[in-house]
């Protein structure tokens, strides 16, 4: 039995994706026999420290933004949510401003706090490993802390998200981006036993190593977001009281621009006075402007429905007809939702603005699909028919071994990276 030390941001029961993904990975790493401990960002509505489905969760405090919209969120109907969501905002965007000249680090108490409870917790249980989740930055970074000050422990960079190669201020130059986070994954890395990546950013690192030139032998390997999980637990919830009614739907958050929902909702706007069709959207959106727009053109079709525990979210999604995906605008980042998407076996319209859109490959795998282009040269009546036809008319999915298809995106896949460490 190994003991693993998990380093990492939002965790169940209120999971970001990355929680979602590193939540199987820790089932999977309990259901073997092995110990994990995992430090996450504090629930005002969960003790500072649990044992949750096996694993020893120990919780810290998270940055004053994150602190506020999470009041707001379990505070919906308080009088002053929308004054305090953004005032959160705007701290937010000050603490990024002022703290530019050093991104992507950003907030170095929120780190100090990671590491000192990591710190804390090793002195008396000695991990094999600690695996350090990005994103957020904090955690990759107080992991790496956590090795240079214990170099017996053995250090995995867990690169859900692209750090080089990835995202950055939407203000700045690419090259300016590329250069920040390469600076920072570098020192982060050379200290690591194995690298961790996706393989939306394989391409990237293939084409631009780190270590090419210091010859450095750091073992990089390339699995998928691990959220095929192979059975899918889904409560049960009451049947559509209009069976006629056909429910799209889209689970995640949208933040405008990385993510444009206008193409997809000038879509159904069309689709929505043809048929009675109604498209629905679970979770936060930072453009509730431009939803109110295309909401009151559907005449109340377009709806969003507002936020859910992961699990209240799959069972929503499992109700539904056909599911949607909104595409990357960046090669390197595939969305972790597809992979649920696809264990629920429904039709799923993604839709794509670049060629090399990163969710494609996987799409094409499954096989049940609708690739919506949104690229504005195309012929906008010529897409929305084949759309509509579409929706009027999905194919049923096929009966295929999807566990060994998406191996790659299974939590076996990351175990079986550790279970080769030395």
């Amino acid at each position: 039995m190994a003991k693993y030390l998990f380093l990492q941001g939002m965790y169940y029961p209120r999971s970001s994706a990355n929680g979602v993904c590193c939540k199987n990975i820790v089932d999977e790493l309990i259901h073997q026999g092995h110990s994990v401990t995992c430090i996450v960002n504090n629930d005002i509505t969960r003790p500072v420290e649990e044992y949750i489905d096996g694993a020893h969760v120990l919780r810290v405090k998270p940055r004053l933004h994150y602190r506020i919209q999470e009041w707001c969120y379990y505070h919906p109907s308080k009088r002053l949510n929308k004054l305090f969501n953004d005032f959160a905002y705007l701290i937010n965007k000050v603490q990024l401003f002022i703290m530019s000249a050093f991104w992507p680090r950003i907030s170095p108490m929120y780190t100090f706090r990671f590491y000192r409870k990591a710190v804390n917790v090793y002195k008396k249980e000695r991990f094999d490993a600690v695996i350090a989740v990005y994103t957020p930055i904090d955690t990759l970074y107080a992991g790496y802390m956590l090795k240079r000050k214990f170099p017996a422990i053995k250090f995995i960079p867990y690169y859900l998200d692209a750090l080089a190669g990835g995202w950055g201020p939407s203000l700045w130059l690419k090259e300016n981006i590329d250069k920040r986070t390469r600076k920072l994954e570098y020192k982060i890395d050379k200290l690591a036993n194995i690298v961790v990546s996706m393989e939306s950013a394989k391409e990237y690192h293939i084409n631009r190593p780190l270590f090419s030139e210091d010859r450095i032998n750091i073992s990089r390997v390339y699995l998928d977001v691990p959220t095929f999980v192979s059975h899918v637990k889904v409560p049960r919830l009451r049947q559509k009281t209009n069976k006629s009614t056909i429910t799209i739907m889209y689970s995640g958050s949208i933040h405008f621009p990385d993510r444009d929902p206008r193409p997809l909702l000038k879509h159904f706007v069309t689709i929505s006075k043809k048929a009675d069709v109604e498209l629905l959207f679970i979770g936060k959106n930072d453009c509730q402007s431009i939803f109110n727009e295309y909401i009151n053109a559907s005449n109340g079709k377009i709806k969003c429905i507002g936020q859910f525990s992961h699990l209240e979210a799959i069972a929503k999604l499992s109700e539904a007809d056909i599911l949607v995906n909104i595409g990357n605008s960046n090669p390197n980042t595939v969305p972790s939702k597809i992979f649920e998407y696809i264990q629920l076996r429904k039709p799923i319209i993604s839709t794509y603005v670049i060629e090399n859109e990163p969710s494609i490959p996987y799409l094409k795998k499954y096989g049940n699909y609708f690739l919506l282009d949104e690229r504005p040269e195309v012929d906008f009546e010529k897409i929305n028919q084949e759309l509509f036809a579409f929706i009027m008319h999905p194919p049923k999915c096929e009966e295929k071994d999807f566990s060994k298809i998406f191996y790659l995106n299974t939590p076996q896949a990351f175990t079986d990276i550790l279970d080769k460490l030395e």
